[in-house]
């Protein structure tokens, strides 16, 4: 991310995991940051999220898995232009087995709106027959941790929507 700083990710309570200001190449002919880039940065902080779930990819390669985005839903509510800080941060809705429900928010950083959310789902793939494959014990272990840290979290509005009038 341009400009990004990465935060401290060492906690288990919901927290900012990443930092930025919107750089000139995000904006579009609108004169805000395009949807596309609200992607790339809901991307790169959910490497991050990946990372202090335990399920980066490097920490799994010898294994020959990684996690897989099956579902993403975005709500873009308020528009984000030229050089505005952000933050984003993550809210663990759920895990089983398999797979992992979370959720991102990205927080204009000065006035303190929320700019977007972005809900999803993985699956832990195995890469050699590419099929859906149960975590490590230490993952699932992690994931409990995390959860257990976040349960009493309210749910997210955003959480669950369907595309609606």
């Amino acid at each position: 991310m341009d400009g990004t700083k990465i935060c401290d990710i060492s906690t288990l309570s919901p927290q900012v995991v990443c930092e930025g200001s919107v750089p000139g190449q995000w904006i579009n002919t609108s004169g805000h940051m395009s949807a596309v880039n609200f992607t790339l940065a809901f991307d790169q902080a959910s490497s991050l999220v990946l990372d202090l779930m335990g399920l980066g990819f490097k920490k799994h390669k010898a294994v020959q898995a990684a996690p897989f985005l099956m579902e993403m839903h975005t709500v873009y509510l308020r528009e984000l232009k030229l050089g505005d800080p952000y933050s984003i941060s993550f809210q663990l809705l759920g895990h089983n087995a398999k797979r992992v429900h979370y959720f991102m928010f990205m927080h204009h950083r000065k006035e303190e709106f929320l700019s977007a959310t972005v809900e999803l789902m993985i699956a832990f793939m195995g890469l050699e027959n590419r099929k859906i494959i149960s975590f490590p014990s230490n993952v699932s272990k992690r994931l409990s941790d995390i959860y257990t840290a976040q349960k009493n979290l309210p749910i997210p509005v955003q959480a669950g929507r369907s595309i609606d009038w």
